[in-house]
């Protein structure tokens, strides 16, 4: 009797144990397929196609990320010539860094401020090319440079505003329970990874 007791308890809390495993396991995999509110727009968003555009499609990710690299060099022209030159759509990128390295968040927060006042796009392209160039001597002259020939990127990266956006971004990310870059919101709908060009076009026939 002794020993059909223990039997049962071991079954039991092995039964207990697999459970709660599998409650884990699906957890972590599992992927959430939509943002319970609309992700709003910032000011510290870097944009891509019409800045005017009445919608948008929000991608978190950082120059350091593989995926998102990949997502920029292949996929962002096929986005641009299908959707976002109808200028109705725009790629709004927010910045999730992935250190707190004042260096790093550093060079992130001169993305925004050159993308508000200056010309983003061979910025976004050397970073694209090589995150790494931002730790050169040849990065610190070309930003000294930028900062004395215009005074709005010079203030607005020195005003640390950027830093703080920086830092919310990272919190937002975590809010929303995101696991990895890229991750792409298309009309609250979330796209964990790279979502084909067509799976964003089927959205826009949805709606």
């Amino acid at each position: 009797m002794k020993r059909v007791l223990i039997q049962i308890i071991s079954y039991s809390i092995s039964l207990i144990l697999l459970i709660l495993i599998s409650v884990k396991i699906y957890n972590h995999f599992s992927v959430k397929r939509f943002v319970t509110k609309p992700i709003s727009k910032k000011e510290s968003d870097i944009i891509f196609g019409n800045k005017d555009a009445k919608e948008s499609i929000f991608l978190f990710g950082n120059y350091q990320c593989s995926h998102c690299k990949y997502f920029f060099n292949e996929d962002y022209p096929k986005l641009k010539k299908e959707i976002l030159d109808s200028g109705k759509i725009n790629l709004r990128v927010r910045f999730v860094p992935l250190s707190d390295n004042k260096s790093i968040l550093n060079v992130y927060s001169m993305s925004i401020s050159i993308f508000k006042y200056g010309e983003y796009e061979k910025f976004h392209n050397m970073l694209l090319h090589n995150f790494n160039l931002a730790f050169t001597p040849e990065y610190e002259d070309l930003i000294n440079n930028i900062m004395q020939n215009n005074e709005a990127i010079a203030q607005d990266y020195l005003s640390e505003n950027n830093i703080a956006d920086l830092e919310n971004n990272k919190k937002e990310f975590k809010e929303l329970k995101f696991k990895g870059t890229p991750t792409i919101i298309f009309r609250n709908r979330i796209y964990k990874g790279r979502p084909s060009i067509k799976e964003l076009k089927q959205q826009l026939e949805i709606n």
